[in-house]
């Protein structure tokens, strides 16, 4: 792509070691870096693929309680 990615969030969780961030252009979802996290990495593919807007759950995704895979559904 030939913009920049316009925002990050991150997410961590030192007990289990997951470390995720995820990179955001306007509402939708580019990239993303899962190291340990590899439980969320088909939900993470499927949305970056899907092109879908997501516009009101970026919050949500700073919160490793959130089950990123109910964004698939």
């Amino acid at each position: 792509r030939g913009s920049e990615c316009r925002e990050r969030i991150v997410r961590f969780d030192l007990a289990s070691n997951v470390y995720e961030r995820f990179f955001l252009e306007g509402d939708r979802l580019i990239g993303a870096v899962l190291i340990n996290g590899i439980q969320d990495k088909s939900a993470v593919t499927a949305l970056i693929q899907d092109q879908r807007p997501m516009a009101g759950v970026w919050g949500r995704l700073a919160d490793m309680s959130f089950d990123i895979a109910t964004l698939t559904r």
